[in-house]
């Protein structure tokens, strides 16, 4: 999908009615890479079903995120936010990778999730 960098931040009335997963990451952390083949799949094999939204948070340049956009083919849309205080509104920590979930009514049912966690539970709610 490329590079995406709204400045207000996620179009939820495009997300509406699909399940939402948010995978917060930053391009130092080597854990939140190695974890975006899996989400790159899981968005494949459920396509129309939901969505996933890549959060950048804290210091990166655009060509930084960009490298890891490309390299990863990365098939959901990447936002980046300079500062972690948007992040924390969703429950995440101050540790990347975690994943924050939204069920197709638009709420937030899981914050703060590990990868695992988050493919799980994404996966439990699409049968929902």
């Amino acid at each position: 999908m490329g590079w995406n960098v709204p400045a207000a931040g996620l179009d939820w009335t495009r997300l509406k009615g699909k399940v939402v997963l948010l995978d917060f990451w930053n391009v130092k952390c080597k854990p939140c890479v190695l974890a975006m083949p899996e989400l790159v799949k899981m968005r494949r094999m459920n396509v129309g079903k939901i969505e996933i939204v890549g959060v950048h948070i804290g210091p990166g340049t655009r060509e930084q995120i960009q490298k890891i956009v490309d390299e990863q083919k990365l098939n959901y849309p990447v936002l980046a936010w300079s500062e972690t205080e948007e992040a924390h509104q969703w429950g995440v920590g101050n540790t990347v990778p975690s994943l924050a979930l939204v069920d197709r009514t638009g709420k937030v049912r899981y914050t703060d999730l590990t990868v695992d966690e988050g493919v799980k539970k994404t996966l439990e709610l699409l049968k929902e």
